[in-house]
């Protein structure tokens, strides 16, 4: 008693990049040399291979698109930590300023006092007090 075993495959053709021979291989095969970058061979025994891989080269773009988070990130730390810097020191002056202490010269005026604590008296008071 024999069997018969019926088989339906899809077939890709390519063209050898070395000797232009027209050939024919399975779709799986094709797929999987293409995601894991192997090689396969003509029937004339030529070697071919897809340069990169779809999964290589998506992990080297997302090495590359972390790097730049990564470095995008750092540089917002950076501008913050400026900005906090910044802030401090404009409050250490206005509440200088608003004691009567010249911030140039760093000299105590008594009229300079008195007329800050009388008509301006917000001026150098600060908001997380």
């Amino acid at each position: 008693m024999s069997e018969t075993l019926y088989r339906t495959q899809t077939l890709t053709t390519m063209t050898c990049c070395v000797c232009g021979v027209l050939y024919a291989m399975p779709e799986t095969l094709r797929r999987d040399r293409k995601e894991d970058g192997g090689f396969w061979c003509c029937p004339n025994g030529h070697r071919s291979c897809y340069r990169e891989s779809d999964l290589r080269k998506a992990e080297r773009e997302l090495a590359r698109e972390r790097a730049s988070h990564d470095q995008t990130k750092a540089h917002c730390h950076t501008l913050r930590d400026a900005r906090m810097r910044a802030e401090r020191s404009l409050t250490r002056t206005k509440k200088r300023i608003g004691q009567g202490v010249c911030p140039c010269c760093n000299r105590y005026f008594a009229n300079l006092g008195r007329h800050m604590s009388q008509k301006h008296p917000e001026y150098g008071a600060s908001d997380d007090e």
